[in-house]
């Protein structure tokens, strides 16, 4: 876990956050709403694997979420993403 307490992005949630955390249903509606034709990410979870288990992973991320928020510390591996250019 790194501590990410002083960087903007975290300064700017917790200023938005501070009355409301993340809720099940916004994290089921967002699951939901994924695009499953894009490529699959960091993780290597299909978009379509997501999708499909909204409604039983929405609870446990949201938790996971709102603990991270609450804590203002974030897994390290969540900094790491891969960009590739398509011309």
């Amino acid at each position: 876990m790194g501590n990410f307490e002083y960087h903007p992005c975290v300064q700017k949630i917790m200023a938005e956050t501070t009355k409301k955390l993340v809720t099940q249903m916004h994290v089921k509606d967002s699951l939901e709403s994924l695009n499953i034709n894009k490529t699959t990410g960091w993780d290597g979870i299909p978009g379509k694997v997501l999708k499909i288990g909204a409604k039983e992973l929405a609870r446990p991320l949201m938790t996971l979420f709102n603990s991270c928020i609450n804590s203002r510390e974030w897994p390290s591996e969540w900094k790491c993403g891969e960009w590739a250019p398509i011309f």
